[in-house]
């Protein structure tokens, strides 16, 4: 089942902000984490990732984990009736993650 990916101004706007921070090599993999999270959701997103405790529709779902990398993942909502899938919100598992001044 293909589904249309959205993420809420909320996730938007986190993501744009961890973006700015990050060095070239550290954008790379936050981009290409989320273009293949991106991709990932549109076919069976109701399949992927883990249901979230308490919650049917609420899914957890992470890009592949590489060395060095910190993992990077979203919580989404499918809505099967309309085949759309919500970012709700960025997880970046690293509070210090190759962070700097945007023209450092």
């Amino acid at each position: 089942m293909r589904f249309t990916v959205t993420w809420e101004d909320a996730a938007q706007a986190d993501l744009t902000t961890r973006w700015l921070s990050l060095r070239p090599a550290a954008r790379r993999h936050l981009r290409q984490c989320t273009d293949h999270i991106d991709a990932a959701l549109r076919q069976n997103a109701h399949q992927k990732g883990a249901a979230l405790k308490g919650s049917e529709r609420l899914r957890f779902y992470s890009a592949p984990l590489l060395p060095g990398l910190p993992p990077v993942g979203v919580v989404y909502q499918v809505h099967l009736e309309d085949r759309l899938v919500r970012v709700l919100e960025l997880w970046v598992l690293s509070e210090d993650w190759d962070a700097s001044p945007p023209h450092a």
